[in-house]
């Protein structure tokens, strides 16, 4: 055996071209993690490594192809009868390319071991082979590899060509150029029978228009091997079909139906794209281009949800299960809770007689008689696009209705002020309940709540924020959390102390602008999320619950995101005047500059055609406002004077 092989690999490499070819491709292999390396730390470099792998597969692909219908055209069976190899020819020249293909794999991971080396990165690195190479860099060419040899067996080339062309197509990176940000008015069944087409070509790392995030890493999503499974089993229904019979061919083509099915189950995945199906998903739901769901703070409801004892399940998906308490003030028939639209409800029952109806985000519940305490059983399954929960990570912030909430809840949101805009998910949503939680999850978690045992959470709280995967908790008091692939270069007792001294800075900063009392950056718990929380939205980074702080953006609080969260719950304060305090260049300076940099900024917004007969009415609005709030700044500045008139801002901006 080893003699036919090594006559294989001698014809092989006597074909100048393919040699040459897979020779620079080594070369490739080798030099570019270093390359990278060189301008990127590990994380980075591996990141870029995975979403530009199908382009150097596409090479090893072409060699495989020219390479095998190269054995047929020229009779290469003839050819080894006459020096006596019978037997196996093509087994031989599969053979050859899975040698071919094992040793350019062996140059990718030396070379990454060597990159690493540079860098000091090797433990890091060692982590990503382990963790990730397997599912976006190894089994994605594998799958991409065997689907062109089976086109090579395809005799005529104008035949073959089609094949080629769209598999290479629907498995590039190229397919996402079709994906856009608002949602095609497309028939729905006709979408859903195209993505079952594209999902099997789904190997190679999807969507890589942002960096990796720091919680969920690469994809290693379990749909990845059923894809894998698909194709095997396809491969070996074309290879063997002549040999099988008819009960084995019907079972082999059950088993691709069923793999195929698995393939395109529903599940939770993070996508960093652009995207109406993933990142903008909310963003088209909620119509917020047409200039709906417009941010109205929330009106007091006199019925609450009081506990809630669930048991939480995470794995391809989020399933819940468990009893809620309702309370109201009054007895009455008819309840209203907030549940995002991505968790469907399964079953619903109560010690009343009740009938439920879910609709968008709410759940309307019907009593025959009126009550002043409802308990509810429930069960629900689901995700959110970009709020994922599955087996590799889960990122849901106590504000996003992920858990039933009492009454009309807004979930995602725009902020509209005269001169800014903030679009996010709302991150005022509260409730004020005893939460005894079980939480089944692969992965370490961190919630708000007390850990009673290792899956068992306990508390009061007016949210309930569960987060996990990639995530380590730390020996700190006030910063919970950190993630590792964050870390780059630092080590962890650099980045604690660069995030500390940036709280301190900020917590001084804000303590001069309001009491410090209200200033509660030093005594509340802080959960820091990823930044793919807010990747498209400048709304939901920062919020303040009643025993902890939440903050993405690797727990660095910027000032806007600050004073917007506080400044946007605040009636008293002129709304214009709001936007100059969130703009961090008016409000970081002297009385005197201050003063100066507002006149400037509103003197020359009026000047802009925004009263013009053509111009969109929100802009109109917005500059009437901006009008009549320069007419009452300028008689409010006469008449005060700058040190009076700072004080009177101090006084409207006092928290709530």
């Amino acid at each position: 055996m080893i003699e036919k092989i090594n006559l294989h690999l001698e014809l092989f490499f006597a074909n100048k071209i393919l040699k040459y070819i897979y020779l620079l491709l080594c070369f490739i292999c080798l030099v570019f993690p270093i390359y990278l390396q060189i301008s990127l730390n590990g994380l980075y470099m591996f990141d870029t490594f995975v979403k530009n792998i199908f382009y150097i597969n596409l090479m090893f692909i072409s060699i495989t192809y020219v390479y095998l219908t190269m054995a047929r055209n020229e009779k290469v069976d003839e050819v080894l009868n006459c020096i006596h190899v019978k037997k196996g020819w093509y087994f031989y020249y599969v053979l050859i390319i899975c040698i071919l293909f094992i040793i350019y794999n062996i140059v990718i991971i030396v070379g990454m071991f060597i990159a690493s080396i540079i860098t000091n990165e090797y433990a890091l690195l060692m982590n990503f082979i382990a963790n990730y190479y397997l599912m976006n860099i190894l089994l994605p060419q594998i799958c991409f590899t065997l689907i062109i040899g089976l086109i090579s067996r395809i005799r005529s080339f104008k035949v073959a060509l089609p094949f080629l062309v769209v598999t290479i197509f629907l498995s590039s990176p190229f397919i996402n150029l079709f994906t856009s940000i608002n949602k095609p008015q497309t028939i729905d069944l006709l979408d859903n029978f195209i993505q079952i087409i594209i999902r099997p070509f789904s190997y190679f790392y999807q969507y890589g228009v942002y960096a990796v995030d720091e919680l969920y890493g690469f994809q290693n999503e379990v749909f990845k091997i059923y894809i894998f499974i698909f194709w095997i089993l396809v491969a070996v229904y074309i290879a063997y079909k002549s040999k099988l019979s008819h009960i084995k061919k019907g079972l082999q083509i059950v088993l691709i139906c069923l793999s195929l099915v698995a393939v395109n189950i529903p599940q939770s995945m993070y996508r960093a794209d652009d995207s109406w199906r993933y990142s903008y998903n909310d963003m088209n739901y909620y119509q917020i281009s047409q200039g709906k769901n417009i941010y109205i703070k929330e009106n007091q409801i006199d019925y609450h949800i009081s506990n809630y004892q669930l048991k939480v399940k995470i794995r391809r998906q989020l399933e819940a299960s468990g009893e809620i308490l309702i309370s109201s003030e009054h007895k009455r028939s008819d309840y209203v809770l907030t549940l995002y639209h991505g968790y469907h409800i399964k079953t619903l029952t109560s010690n009343q007689k009740i009938e439920f109806t879910q609709e968008g985000d709410y759940i309307y519940l019907s009593l025959a008689n009126p009550v002043d305490q409802l308990k509810l059983k429930i069960t629900y399954t689901g995700y959110h696009p970009r709020l994922y929960s599955n087996h590799q990570a889960t990122q849901l912030p106590g504000y996003f209705p992920w858990y039933p909430m009492e009454g009309k809840k807004q979930i995602f949101v725009k902020i509209q002020n005269p001169c800014t805009s903030f679009i996010g998910f709302n991150p005022y949503n509260r409730v004020n309940a005893k939460f005894d939680v079980e939480i089944d999850a692969l992965y370490p978690i961190i919630t708000n709540l007390s850990q009673k045992s290792e899956s068992h959470y306990v508390g009061e709280s007016d949210s309930f924020t569960l987060i996990g995967g990639n995530i380590k908790k730390t020996i700190d008091s006030q910063f919970k959390n950190y993630y590792p692939l964050s870390l780059q270069n630092n080590s962890y007792n650099d980045y604690i102390k660069d995030i500390y001294e940036h709280k301190e800075q900020l917590t001084e900063y804000m303590s001069n602008l309001f009491d410090k009392e209200q200033v509660s950056l030093k005594s509340k718990p802080i959960i820091i999320f990823p930044m793919s929380l807010i990747q498209v939205t400048n709304l939901g980074g920062y919020c303040e619950f009643d025993n902890y702080i939440l903050v993405s953006n690797h727990g660095y609080i910027s000032t806007d995101e600050y004073l917007s969260y506080y400044l946007t719950q605040n009636d008293h304060i002129n709304s214009v005047l709001r936007d100059m305090l969130i703009l961090e260049s008016f409000i970081q300076c002297s009385d005197e500059e201050f003063i100066k940099q507002v006149n400037d900024f509103l003197s020359e917004y009026i000047t802009r055609p925004y009263n013009e007969e053509n111009v969109d009415e929100n802009l109109k609005e917005r500059y009437r406002q901006v009008v009549e709030f320069k007419k009452q700044f300028d008689k409010d500045l006469n008449e005060l004077g700058v040190e009076q008139y700072m004080k009177k801002i101090a006084k409207e901006m006092e928290m709530e």
